[in-house]
């Protein structure tokens, strides 16, 4: 194993829990979920052995491509819940496969009530935390949900490993950016909304502020937006590096649109490309669950479209992908737009849709980086 291996594992012990534990707390209802993963993947459910049993196959399974929970939904106005959208995720990745999938993961960033990034948090609190989770109060360790993100995606990059992370509200996409470091590369958002405002409140790291505080911490050369179907015009900060290819255009063509956002990122001399997707940018029938069900681009169609980023990896100019991550995924939101509830996670629509995303994501990043090795 490297150094930088063992960085990484060494951090994910002390940020992470194992996946569906970083939040499902017995008082949220979902233990019983979290306890079914966990059975699957592990062979018991009792919280010990789960630790141990995940954080050995952490230690030995090299795999192309890792996921990452982040179960943080505090950068959102108005109903959210996608603090669950890990959770869901996995269960419907499990069901799909029939068993667990051939990705790495990483597990959950733990969950911290309380402000997303450690520089928004009041020292003596910091400190009493570092206190409990690490036995240091001094300890250099993240402890907000945002900052540790932060850092595992930074380790993961350091060791070669691409992430998908499995969101949470469409905020933590920054700290999955930020941490990658890879500056000036190209922006692929799927979404239903621009996510283009400046902030609110004088927060500024919020799931519609996002875009613009991505800009702020990677400065990406290119933003292509996809599904995107409201008409508003583009803001002046964004200066010509934008184009948009809306629902229609995606769903008819798939293919087509493909070639048109690679030869967007060409012409910006993009040599990386990070994908970040809202699953809000789906139909209403394969994402009912989810915060702003908006959207109008099939997942089928969706599922073509990154197909071909993926069959185009090897074109002239095409750029390699460093990252990505599918946010507002809600299941706890289902029983309230009248589908399955909470026992049928693994089956509802949203869940459905967003394991059937993370599988050609997965597709996309490893066939980057076996090209690089090439």
């Amino acid at each position: 194993m490297t150094a930088a291996r063992q960085e990484l594992v060494a951090l994910v012990e002390q940020v992470c829990a194992p996946p569906g534990a970083g939040w499902a707390a017995s008082s949220t209802g979902q233990a019983p979920l979290a306890r079914r993963l966990h059975e699957r993947r592990y062979g018991t459910a009792s919280s010990p052995e789960v630790r141990e049993r995940w954080l050995c196959r952490v230690a030995e399974e090299e795999p192309a491509v890792s996921v990452l929970g982040v179960p943080y939904a505090g950068g959102s106005y108005g109903i959210s819940s996608s603090d669950s959208g890990p959770l869901g995720i996995r269960l419907s990745l499990d069901a799909a496969t029939g068993g667990p999938h051939d990705l790495g993961d990483l597990g959950d960033i733990r969950f911290l009530p309380g402000p997303p990034t450690d520089d928004m948090l009041a020292p003596y609190w910091l400190s009493q935390v570092r206190a409990a989770r690490f036995g240091d109060p001094q300890s250099p360790l993240p402890v907000c949900m945002l900052s540790a993100a932060e850092a595992v995606t930074s380790a993961a990059a350091a060791a070669g490993l691409p992430l998908i992370v499995l969101g949470g509200d469409h905020s933590v996409s920054v700290a999955a950016l930020s941490g990658a470091g890879r500056r000036r590369a190209g922006l692929l958002h799927v979404d239903a909304h621009g996510d283009l405002s400046t902030g609110r409140d004088g927060l500024r790291l919020l799931h519609s502020s996002w875009v613009w505080a991505a800009d702020q911490a990677v400065s990406f050369a290119a933003l292509a937006q996809v599904g995107v179907a409201d008409g508003s015009v583009l803001p002046s900060w964004l200066a010509g590096r934008a184009r948009r290819w809306g629902p229609e255009e995606v769903g008819q063509s798939p293919a087509v649109a493909a070639e048109q956002v690679i030869e967007f990122f060409a012409s910006r001399g993009c040599r990386d490309a990070y994908v970040s997707i809202d699953i809000d940018a789906l139909t209403q029938q394969d994402a009912p669950a989810t915060g702003l069900p908006d959207g109008a681009i099939p997942v089928q169609a969706l599922a073509s479209f990154l197909e071909s980023l993926a069959g185009l990896t090897a074109a002239p100019g095409a750029p390699r992908y460093f990252g990505a991550d599918v946010t507002e995924v809600a299941p706890t939101l289902a029983a309230t737009s009248g589908r399955p509830g909470e026992g049928d996670w693994a089956q509802e629509a949203t869940c459905r849709s967003a394991a059937e995303l993370v599988s050609r994501l997965a597709v996309m990043l490893s066939g980057s980086v076996h090209d690089i090795a090439a």
